[in-house]
């Protein structure tokens, strides 16, 4: 049986494509859509500090904190085990 590196995922990318994000205290960030080719469907996690915050393809961040800076990492994982990551860096600005 031969491996094809075709299966996927490549060309991981995000939609808005921006990858740092300076916001505002209780403000939300739209939702950043984590994409990646595949010749079967992928599954994506995004996580944060190792721990899951997403098992969508969707980072949604609403009335975001201080403890939400940090960087988000989307994975996207092929069933044969092939996986792809994309960083998205978040830093929270507290204004009082």
């Amino acid at each position: 049986t031969s491996i094809l590196l075709t299966d996927g995922p490549t060309n991981i990318s995000l939609n808005p494509s921006q990858v740092s994000y300076e916001v505002n205290k209780g403000t939300r960030i739209e939702p950043i859509q984590c994409e990646a080719d595949c010749n079967q469907d992928c599954s994506f996690t995004w996580t944060k500090g190792g721990n899951s915050v997403s098992n969508t393809r969707t980072l949604q961040l609403s009335s975001v904190q201080s403890t939400d800076t940090g960087v988000y990492t989307c994975t996207a994982l092929h069933a044969r085990g092939y996986s792809m990551t994309k960083n998205v860096n978040v830093q929270v600005i507290c204004k009082y």
